[in-house]
């Protein structure tokens, strides 16, 4: 089906029937088996079999009225064959299902919308349509315009226009024959369809997208029966390998022991070509039995008890050669040690001394591995568990290599932790994968000899090299600087010989250095960390490519097209610096989890957009030709009909640029209208589109435009935004795991409070300015420090912007007058507020940087007054500072109780802003790279479309400012006009070194579309998924958590109470603190049980710590709305404590509680015991309500409770370790549980 296209050639169409005929055949055949199998009753239970049975019954039907005319839409259904492959394509059948249940789910909604559009297409149809008709001569060319209000069909593709984003136009139209109205209308249009309706409509859609759900597996009943297909052909490739390599083993078995036969050894082994001793590997001088299992017995872990013996000279060998082979393994010497799985020695392996026999066999100590790792100290059953783990993954070609007896096994030992001050540390791994030492023993050299210790050496130094901060320093700068030579190469630099020769002998220079930077690092990591790291990848083809035009222009070879072409490649370079930049690193790396989830959904764009470009071609192929006079103005098809009365006028007969005619073509210019540029002239063609061969007719053809309504809600709405909720759900993803093990083990509420503890040690209370003595400075104080004040100034600051936008052009002299005096009013009214905190707060005034920008701004605005002229043209306008102050109104906003929303916008900006510079930074780079091939490839093109004098890839600025335009997608249609014309231009002529002016197609698109999906779809993208995202953790806070806001709050009021800045405050001050408090920290009085329940530490001298304080209102926060925070070890590692040497906690709000109590109990049982001895039984004391005394004084009695003033002058007690003891010798033990434990009531 997409093989069809204009001008086709007879046999191709030929075959193309006979292909439609096959598969109908096919598909009608299956249809015709599944309901022979599974009886219609069963069959038609399932949804995908009465979607097919529907699409063979269509097909059928069109091959039935085939040469019947007008029935050729009946072709479009064939269309429907490629949701066919949802059922084979796990990701595609997920889609579909998603968006079916979303549609159903969301049908409130959907006929709201139409019920919108509707409405405001009768309203625009009856208040403008008369308008249009009346005054058609104020258009420029006397007729209507193609988007009126004249009928419904014009309406609503008005309204329609207006969802999409483009409304300016429209609406000069509308005022042109109307009047003011027209622009609340299209106001209106905009507010409540676009950004309200329309958007509402694709979040709630999108909240059923995301990464997981799209990179998941299918459902329980779906099988992925590509995966599957796949996965079946790489088993056989891998059954036939291994059947290859047995056939040849057995072959060279039988080779082997003709040989053996011959030289007369045992069994036909021979020592010197094989390492294979029968049954037996030897390695180093041990003979291991049953090769299957060997690896399995040099595996080896010293246990508790294990005798592990090493080589005397082991500590001064691995001195010497300093290496390490990776972060988990060290060096070792030649001993080896095995144990079975009962860990007991192995007794089927003999260990010989014969090593001059053997010595070709060494394998140097760097080839023996330690691993050292706390968790497998002593313990052999994790590390048996991690080799089978790596044994299933890798089973088959390990199996083989052993099978062939070419692989001596890898020696690995766990080694004990008493051998720690052996190990060495941040030392370069090994050199070679383990393949090559395998296969080439000499490399892995001996540390005895003079040579591999020098090479050692040479390693751990050039490691060292590469490790510190100023080789990276100067390496990144050398980048940088290659990346600036790069930018130079424009197009005048052909005029500027000198700077050309040093751009040329630069270019040499950095190719040089990042060839030895490149050699460096071999050195250093080895080939194995090097190739085996991405970003180093990424290093080695950028200087390979620079090398190979560095070896090419050397030869003489420059010239020639394939290496001009490669030349290109160099504006690569830029993308070193990634590798190099942690804030850039952490944004690509967050691509590169979500490339998965971007890649379905542009395999799901691609496969949607296929169907209507199909379509397309269907409706459209060969129908965008036109009859162009001598003026390219289209001539009136009454004048000419078709294409041969056009060619006997003379006249051009010219197909438009963006058709239809195949579907490459067709798929560009869907991507044109999905991006609403250029949309309104492939649209107009359509409508206007007649039969091939034809001259258009205007709007002939007007319901076309339904074909493109379509397009766009379910090819641009649905799939295009699918990017931004992939990348939301990716971030989400990726926090998840970011979280780590220590939020792995968190319930929702204790995240929630961990991320108030960390919220909670990032603030720390500022000392409070001091009030001033002096009785009128102390008044000015209180004024200042007012929060009305504050209010009162930013009044003024809003109605100083409100004069501002009263300017206007042509003002009259009265208004200018009326303007200056109130400048004049505001410049004394900011001076005074100055003026008041500079003799209130002193030098405190100089320390806030706010104060500081309003001095600045009052001193300008002051000096702007005298010296206006001069200051505005060497300096900022003063009136524009003082727009800045508006920013002013975050610090009121708090004060506003109505203002949450706004502050909680604020706030997801805020947060936002780290995220968005790496994004940013990001975004540069991109474009730097696009620009520099940008001018490689486009710097001569001649002027067209969206390429003028301004816009253009002729120097880095002006391809810089067209980069920035397109990626907000704004008029890239044109650029592309621009670098794909090759028809009206002059072709270069390399003998008059004349380079040409002709664009090129194929690297126009390619360069085009790359650079709009990278910069639009996804980078761009990215700032709306991080502000999105943040918002939504914004907005979760202010409902569910606690905001910076409130510990904002928190520490302005513990100024008041703490104004030295101590981080402390009196026992006796915390009832008070916490009722002025705001909420939702706040706890009214009486809170005295309050306080006793939240069990708060009460540190030396009475004293309670602010932290403390805070994290015992945060967990009673969480416990108000329903959700307890229980400590878990995890919580309690985490929770903020302050690291000074003053903090002494002695002991808790609860535990003071519980100490009054007891001595209240024992006070009153001494006093009843006295009573008791003299005889008073008459005058016995109530003892404090709810409280009772112990048997030992005899029947208890209640007693009336002391008052505060009396707890305050308690009597001292003595009790000793073992309890209180009376004179009668009656001991009162008192029992308590521990303060760390929360309860309501003491145990006595």
């Amino acid at each position: 089906m997409a093989l069809d296209h204009h001008d086709i050639d007879k046999d191709m169409d030929r075959a193309l029937k006979s292909g439609n005929y096959f598969f109908t055949a096919t598909f009608a055949i299956e249809a015709t088996l599944k309901l022979i199998a599974m009886s219609p009753k069963f069959y038609f239970q399932e949804g995908w079999n009465i979607f097919d049975f529907i699409i063979v019954a269509l097909s059928l039907l069109e091959l039935g009225l085939e040469n019947v005319q007008g029935l050729s839409v009946l072709r479009s259904f064939r269309l429907l064959r490629v949701f066919k492959l949802a059922k084979s394509w796990p990701t595609l059948n997920l889609l579909i299902s998603i968006m079916g249940r979303t549609v159903g789910a969301l049908g409130n909604l959907i006929f709201v919308f139409c019920i919108i559009i509707f409405i405001f297409a009768v309203m625009g149809m009856q208040l403008f349509g008369k308008n249009y008709t009346d005054n058609v001569d104020r258009f420029m060319d006397k007729e209507l315009p193609r988007w009126n209000f004249t009928d419904f069909m014009h309406s609503f593709m008005i309204v329609f226009r207006v969802l999409c984003g483009e409304w300016i136009q429209s609406m000069w139209d509308c005022m042109l024959v109307g009047d003011y109205s027209c622009i609340p209308f299209f106001l209106a249009t905009v507010v409540i369809g676009n950004l309200v309706v329309l958007n509402l409509f694709l979040a709630l859609l999108l909240s059923n997208f995301g990464s997981s759900s799209l990179s998941a597996p299918t459902a329980d009943n779906d099988t992925n029966k590509i995966a599957e297909a796949f996965n079946r052909i790489s088993r056989f490739n891998a059954w036939v390998k291994r059947s290859i390599l047995n056939f040849l083993k057995m072959l060279r078995a039988k080779i082997s022991n003709q040989i053996g036969d011959h030289t007369g050894l045992p069994d036909g082994r021979d020592r010197d070509t094989d390492l294979e001793l029968g049954d037996e590997i030897l390695v180093d001088g041990m003979v291991f039995r049953d090769k299957k299992n060997s690896k399995d017995q040099l595996e080896v872990a010293i246990g508790d008890g294990m005798e592990f013996t090493i080589h005397g000279d082991f500590k001064e060998k691995l001195r010497r050669s300093k290496m390490a082979l990776n972060n988990k393994n060290n060096v070792i010497g030649n001993s080896y040690a095995g144990l079975n799985s009962d860990n007991r020695f192995e007794s089927d392996y003999i260990t010989h001394n014969e090593e001059d026999t053997y010595s070709n066999i060494s394998y140097g100590s760097h080839r023996k591995r330690i691993y050292k790792d706390e968790s497998h100290k002593g313990s052999i059953d994790t590390f048996e568990e991690d080799e089978k783990g790596d044994m299933s993954k890798e089973e088959d070609e390990e199996m083989d290599e052993e099978e062939e007896g070419e692989s001596i096994p890898e020696i690995d030992v766990i080694i004990d932790a008493n051998m720690e001050d052996v190990m060495l540390q941040d030392y370069p791994s090994d050199c070679c994968p383990d393949h090559c030492y395998k296969r080439f023993p000499f490399l892995a050299g001996d540390d005895d000899a003079p040579f591999w210790q020098g090479w050692s050496n040479l390693r751990l130094k050039t490691f060292q090299l590469i490790e510190n901060k100023y080789f990276e320093t100067a390496v990144i700068t050398m980048i940088l600087l290659s990346s600036l030579a790069l930018a130079l190469e424009d197009v005048h630099l052909q005029q500027r010989p000198v700077l050309q020769d040093i751009l040329y002998y630069m270019d040499r220079i950095f190719t040089v250095i990042f060839f030895i930077e490149m050699l460096i690092k071999w050195l250093a990591l080895g080939f194995k960390e090097y190739f085996t790291n991405a970003w180093c990848w990424l290093d080695f083809v950028i200087v390979m490519v620079s090398l190979i035009n560095f070896v090419a222009s050397l030869c003489g070879a420059g010239g020639i097209q394939a290496f001009k072409t490669m030349r290109t490649l160099r504006a690569l370079r830029p993308l070193r610096a990634m590798s190099r930049m942690q804030g850039m690193r952490v944004v690509v790396n967050a691509l590169v989890q979500a490339i998965p989830s971007i890649f379905n959904v542009l395999l799901v764009c691609l496969i949607f957009w296929l169907i209507f470009a199909i379509m397309g071609v269907q409706l459209f192929a060969g129908k965008y030709f036109k009859c162009l006079d001598h003026n390219k103005e289209v001539v009136n098809h009454e004048i000419i009909g078709d294409s041969i009365a056009c060619a006997a006028e003379n006249y051009t007969w010219e197909n438009s640029r963006m058709n239809f005619d195949h579907v490459g073509k067709a798929y560009l210019c869907l991507f044109q209208v999905a991006t609403f540029k250029g949309w309104i002239e492939i649209m107009n063609d359509a409508i206007d589109s007649r039969e091939v061969g034809a001259q258009p007719i205007r709007e002939t053809n007007i319901y076309m435009y339904l074909y493109f309504v379509f397009f766009i809600i379910f090819g641009s709405f649905f799939t295009l935004n699918l990017f931004i909720g992939v990348i939301i759900d990716n971030f989400n993803e990726q926090k998840k795991k970011a979280g780590g093990s220590l939020e792995m083990f968190m319930t929702e509420d204790q995240k929630k409070y961990y991320n108030a503890m960390k919220k909670m040690g990032s603030k720390k209370p500022l000392k409070a300015i001091p009030r001033p003595k002096w009785k009128p400075q102390a008044i000015v104080f209180e004024i200042c420090m007012n929060t009305k004040f504050d209010m009162i100034i930013m009044l003024f600051i809003g109605l100083n912007m409100l004069t501002m936008t009263l300017d206007h052009y042509k003002q009259t002299e009265t208004f200018s007058k009326v303007l200056d005096t109130l400048n004049l009013i505001f410049i004394v009214i900011f001076s005074s507020e100055c003026l008041m905190k500079i003799f209130a707060l002193r030098y405190h005034y100089f320390v806030e940087p706010w104060n500081l920008f309003d001095f600045v701004v009052v001193i300008l605005s002051i000096l702007g007054l005298v010296l206006s002229d001069i200051i505005e043209k060497y300096f900022v306008s003063p009136t524009l500072l003082r727009v800045v102050r508006v920013a002013k109104v975050g610090r009121v906003l708090r004060l506003v109780k109505g203002a949450k929303g706004i502050r909680t916008l604020l706030f997801a900006l805020a947060m936002s802003l780290p995220a968005l510079f790496n994004i940013c930074l990001l975004l540069f780079l991109v474009m730097f790279i696009f620009a520099i091939f940008g001018m490689s490839f486009f710097m001569h093109v001649k002027p067209n479309s969206g390429i003028d004098d301004v816009y253009n890839f002729q120097t880095f600025g002006q391809s810089m400012i067209l980069l920035f335009q397109m990626s907000t997608s704004a008029g890239w249609d044109g650029v592309l006009n621009g670098i794909i014309n090759e028809e009206d231009c002059d072709v270069p002529d390399n003998e008059m070194g004349f380079p040409g002016n002709c664009g090129n197609s194929t690297i126009g698109i390619t360069f085009l579309l790359s650079y709009l999906v990278i910069s639009f779809l996804i980078v761009i993208n990215m700032y709306i998924a991080v502000i999105l995202e943040n918002y939504s953790q914004a907005t979760e806070d202010v409902q569910e958590g606690l905001t910076d806001d409130d510990y904002d709050m928190y520490y302005e009021i513990w100024q008041n109470f703490d104004p030295d800045g101590t981080r402390y405050i009196r026992y006796d001050q915390l009832s008070e603190f916490l009722d002025v408090l705001e909420p939702p920290l706040q706890i009214h009085k009486p809170n005295k049980y309050k306080i006793v329940s939240m069990d708060i530490p009460i540190c030396k001298g009475d004293k309670m710590f602010c932290v403390d304080i805070l994290d015992a209102l945060t967990k009673d926060f969480f416990a108000r709305k329903g959700n307890p925070i229980e400590e878990t070890v995890e919580l309690g590692e985490v929770q903020a404590r302050p690291d000074e040497a003053g903090y002494e906690p002695v002991s808790s709000t609860l535990w003071r509680q519980r100490e009054e109590y007891c001595a209240r109990l024992i006070q009153n049982a001494w006093r009843k015991h006295k009573q008791q001895r003299v005889g008073t039984d008459n005058e016995e004391e109530k003892p404090e309500s709810g409280s009772r005394t112990p048997e030992a004084g005899g029947p208890g009695s209640k007693d009336q409770s002391p008052t505060d003033s009396s707890n305050a002058r308690q009597t001292e007690i003595l009790v000793e370790s073992d309890g209180f003891v009376t004179k009668n010798g009656h001991k009162v033990v008192i029992h308590s549980r521990s303060p760390s434990i929360g309860s309501k009531q003491a145990d006595v």
